[in-house]
């Protein structure tokens, strides 16, 4: 959803560039850093319990 919004922000200068959105991991279907150390985070959190 935030994709989304980024790609339909009126500014453009706050505006997500073509470039920036189809490398983003919805399109390329890679998931970012970030999202993997969330993953890693819930797996540990999970293990641990």
């Amino acid at each position: 959803m935030e994709f989304i919004k980024q790609m339909l922000e009126k500014d453009p200068k706050k505006r997500v560039t073509a470039r920036e959105a189809l490398s983003h991991q919805w399109i390329t279907g890679k998931p970012s850093e970030q999202s993997l150390g969330g993953v890693q985070r819930n797996l540990k959190k999970f293990m641990d319990e």
